[in-house]
């Protein structure tokens, strides 16, 4: 996580951001375990959204998210789930907000845009970090997020990667 002034999505990110950052300060590696992912092209159905992402051993592997309930099921080979007893999550990414209020061109030229600082600011782009805390369900083929916001967001294509670090409460 990096330090300096940032842009919140909403009050509740910002709350969460800190929060997280005294929590990885302050438990041992065996109490968390930390993976980043980069999404691919969001394909959307009538409830959700998924992606492919591709896990430490090369694998492909789908991401499900949806809105409704909140939480999120675990994939074991994204995460080191080795002796540890995971009871909640923090998602983080950042989002991009086009300024103009026109809209925005394909969702696929969006995912093509630098991502440079001075690109967006010359583009009437900003990005915000959204930050969300989920409680684990379990552990399954899919990666399964369960939140009306990021779910949401995943139909505009206005997120690309997410860092996620599941936690233990012990």
């Amino acid at each position: 996580m990096e330090v300096g002034k940032k842009e919140f999505y909403d009050k509740l990110s910002e709350k969460l951001y800190y929060e997280v950052g005294t929590k990885l300060k302050n438990l041992s590696q065996s109490q968390a375990s930390r993976v980043m992912i980069e999404l691919g092209t969001f394909n959307i159905a009538q409830s959700y959204v998924t992606s492919k992402i591709e896990n430490r051993h090369g694998d492909v592997v789908n991401v499900n998210i949806e809105g409704g309930r909140c939480g999120i099921e675990l994939q074991e080979t994204l995460f080191d789930l080795k002796d540890k007893n995971l009871s909640h999550a923090y998602l983080i990414t950042d989002v991009k907000q086009d300024l103009t209020g026109s809209g925005s061109a394909s969702a696929e030229a969006n995912r093509n845009r630098p991502s440079s600082t001075a690109w967006r600011q010359q583009h009437n782009t900003i990005t915000k970090v959204l930050v969300r805390r989920l409680p684990i369900l379990g552990i399954k083929d899919w990666l399964l997020i369960y939140e009306d916001t990021l779910f949401l967001l995943a139909v505009k294509d206005a997120y690309e990667e997410m860092e996620i670090i599941a936690f233990s409460d012990e």
